[in-house]
């Protein structure tokens, strides 16, 4: 497409899209926006998400993804799309996100939240912003009642030591969104206490060595074979770690900041339970 076919786009998209109005054209280029997007918008309303949607291993918003077309995060299928509003996200490829901004596209560009607070006000903003604020506003009271039944642990109860180990040995540390789950569940994190940031390897030895008193591996759901999955069934990691000392949690429920952190915690806050239970 050529820069003044471009130009002509972006002016005619801009003129017939005032800031006001609710967009009836969002798309999404990043898993994270898409799970949001799909659970925020009607489907009418959403021009594509990305394929990744439709993966049920990592996303918890597949079966609504079905409904609605589907895109591959090219710039080529943005402007054919021609969206009133792009949502995307810190794994969006900034080549698209640079294109969008250029042709005149409105784009809401998310962060990944840290917090479960960010959760929260995420929602919200991302509502408002596609003209949806009152089902932003139901979905974050809703997040607010279930965390609510949540217990949380005593003041001044001991607190296990939880370690995650992901496919390919790696871990999360502070300034994560897991490591918050894991904290709000009553835990202290294995890798925030060894100072390890957010997706380094976990060395075996290393985690064998500190005896967490829980260790979180990637829940696998029909996934290929690969050294990485081969890892998580290292005879290190079963003898080191009986049955009632690992939970395995989805990927897809803590993968991004939206409502299902709510069944992340709940697998987490009944682990803290069954070791305080029966403590080592």
């Amino acid at each position: 497409m050529g820069r003044g076919m471009m130009r002509g786009l972006a002016a005619a998209v801009l003129m017939a899209t005032p800031a006001a109005a609710a967009p009836s054209r969002i798309m999404s280029l990043n898993l994270c926006a898409d799970e949001l997007v799909l659970a925020l918008a009607p489907p009418e309303r959403i021009a594509s998400v990305t394929y990744l949607a439709r993966d049920c291993r990592i996303s918890v918003a597949c079966a609504a993804a079905a409904r609605v077309p589907v895109n591959d995060g090219s710039a080529e299928e943005m402007v054919a799309a021609e969206p009133d509003l792009i949502v995307s996200g810190s794994a969006t490829r900034r080549s698209t996100v640079r294109a969008a901004e250029r042709v005149g596209f409105r784009v809401l560009d998310l962060d990944a939240p840290t917090t479960i607070e960010g959760v929260r006000a995420q929602l919200i903003d991302l509502a408002r912003a596609m003209g949806t604020p009152e089902r932003g506003l139901a979905m974050a009271a809703a997040l607010d009642r279930d965390l609510a039944a949540l217990p949380r642990p005593s003041p001044g109860a001991r607190r296990p030591v939880a370690a995650l180990l992901e496919t390919g040995g790696f871990t999360v540390g502070r300034g994560s969104l897991i490591d918050a789950l894991l904290e709000r569940a009553g835990f202290d994190n294995l890798a925030t206490r060894l100072g390890i940031g957010n997706y380094p390897a976990l060395p075996l030895e290393e985690l064998v060595s500190a005896q967490p008193d829980l260790l979180i591996v990637e829940a696998r759901q029909d996934d290929p074979p690969s050294l990485g999955n081969a890892l998580l069934d290292h005879r290190i990691l079963k003898a080191g770690f009986p049955a009632d000392r690992q939970i395995a949690v989805p990927q897809r429920l803590w993968l991004c900041g939206g409502p299902a952190i709510v069944d992340a915690l709940r697998l987490l806050t009944a682990a803290r339970a069954r070791i305080e239970a029966n403590p080592s």
